[in-house]
This record gives C-alpha cells, structure tokens and sequence, in this order.
C-alpha cells in the first residue's frame, strides 16, 4: 500500500476521519482501508526510533479502539 507522508500521520488523518464519521453510516472500503492503515502501522512501528515508535503505537491504540467501536 503506498502513502503520502508519514505512517504516523496516515493513522492520526485515520483515527480523525473515524472521529467525524461517529454516528454516521460508513462504506465498507472505508473500514477496510482503516485495516489496512492499521496493518501497515504495526509492520512499520519495529523498524522507528523510540519516541517516534511511541507516537505512532498510541495512534495504533486509538485507530484500533475506533475501528472495534464500528464492529460492535
């Protein structure tokens, strides 16, 4: 999967699209790109330096923590 810009800030545009889309109907792609999102982070997460690895982790939490409250 190709991204523009930072793994980090993939997820953190992830997690605020997911916050504006709360109580709204969501497109399956949508929730499957998240996933994706989500996937490629933790790949890329081994590979950073400490603090930008805490950073991009806490972002993971709260992507993932968004995407668990679709499946619900």
């Amino acid at each position: 999967m190709q991204f523009e810009g930072s793994i980090t800030n993939n997820v953190q545009n992830a997690v605020a699209s997911a916050k504006r889309l709360r109580g709204q109907p969501i497109y399956r792609d949508t929730i499957a790109y998240w996933n994706d999102v989500l996937a490629e982070a933790q790949n890329c997460s081994v590979t950073l330096e400490t603090r930008e690895r805490d950073t991009l982790e806490q972002a993971i939490q709260r992507l993932a923590r968004e995407i668990s409250s679709r499946s619900a």
